[in-house]
């Protein structure tokens, strides 16, 4: 008996709910009115409105009117607002845009400029190998070699590199084991001369890739730090490459965002002492499309005090009249080895004027004399 007294009472509940929603769908007016008087508590300030963004009210202030609803509704005076409604006013909505839009060309412009504002290291460093080729590398072609790194990481640059070259140029890629493609380009036909512009990201591979150059003007642009260069330099790998231009960039200062970077120009000085050791040398920066010192001549000469006394092994065979043997004793029975000959005549004349000194054997199998 009980149960069926509790389903009947929540029907009679569902009944007055749904019929209250009923008249409310069918009365749209009154439940907008409904949901725009309604006001909710807020903890701070007593109650606030509900989308109260969307609509203004009018003349009158909004903080004066939540504070007379809210005396209003303590004194419980609802006939009183119900009466006197306040009027509130929907916002107009004008779709109408005013100011000063900008243009396809000028959103473009502010979307892509980033680009060349992060890449003002790129193209000052393709300016300075525009100079570098007009005025030293004109008479030779050169030949540009990058490996995989620099063309995956950096084509931005090959491409501002390649699209304003100066003059004539072949173009290679270095293989992962550091060899190239197609190595015939370093073979010239005829007597036309080459250089070489090498994009490498380790610098100590660079003999491997081009192997000994002692005539041809090498500008090298390597993506390692600044000891490494050195070390380079400073190394047997760079000992026969004469005509050595090394471009390396300068992380001395703060590299923030649209901050250019100097290019540290460097350079080897070939056998300073007997041990035929080299020594960095720092030519000049370029930083701002202009040098730090000017007149300074990037591909100077070397050996200009000679090998400094460094000793050399000369293999050489009996094979007058340009090399002579001629053996003799001494009084206690040792035999000495005197060379002679046109060979020997002109081996001490550079040995005097290129200060080095000199070790004469003989080879191990007859076949190589």
């Amino acid at each position: 008996m009980f149960k069926r007294i509790v389903i009947a009472v929540i029907n009679i509940v569902f009944l007055i709910v749904g019929t209250t929603a009923f008249a409310s769908l069918h009365h749209p007016e009154s439940f907008n009115q409904q949901l725009i008087r309604y006001k909710g508590r807020d903890s701070s300030n007593g109650y606030f409105e509900l989308a109260s963004e969307a609509y203004y009210t009018g003349a009158y202030d909004l903080a004066e009117e939540l504070n007379e609803t809210a005396t209003c509704l303590r004194a419980d005076c609802r006939e009183q607002s119900n009466s006197s409604p306040v009027v509130r006013d929907r916002r107009r909505v004008d779709p109408t845009f005013y100011g000063h839009p900008k243009t396809r060309e000028q959103i473009w412009e502010r979307n892509f400029a980033h680009v060349i504002e992060d890449n003002r290291q790129t193209l000052s460093l393709v300016t300075l190998l525009n100079k570098i080729i007009m005025k030293y590398l004109y008479s030779c072609i050169p030949i540009v070699l990058f490996d995989t790194y620099v063309a995956t990481t950096e084509n931005y640059m090959l491409e501002a590199l390649f699209s304003d070259f100066p003059i004539t140029y072949i173009t290679g890629r270095i293989g992962p084991n550091y060899t190239l493609d197609n190595p015939g380009i370093l073979e010239p036909t005829g007597p036309q001369c080459r250089s070489y512009i090498i994009f490498l990201a380790d610098v100590m591979m660079t003999r491997k890739v081009i192997g000994p150059q002692m005539n041809s003007y090498v500008v090298l642009i390597p993506r390692s730090s600044q000891w490494k260069l050195q070390e380079f330099l400073a190394a047997k790998q760079s000992r026969d490459i004469i005509n050595l231009l090394v471009i390396g960039e300068s992380y001395s200062v703060d590299k923030r965002i649209n901050n250019e970077q100097p290019y540290v120009l460097y350079t080897h000085e070939l056998y300073i002492d007997g041990l035929g050791a080299n020594r960095p040398q720092v030519l000049t920066s370029w930083i701002g499309n202009k040098f730090s010192r000017n007149n300074v001549n990037l591909f100077p000469k070397k050996l200009r005090k000679g090998f400094s006394g460094h000793r050399f092994t000369v293999k050489a065979a009996h094979q007058p009249p340009f090399m002579i043997k001629r053996l003799s004793t001494d009084g206690v029975g040792n035999v000495n080895i005197r060379w002679e000959g046109l060979e020997m005549l002109l081996l001490r004349a550079m040995a005097q004027y290129l200060n080095f000194t000199y070790d004469i054997i003989e080879p191990g199998r007859t076949e190589l004399g």
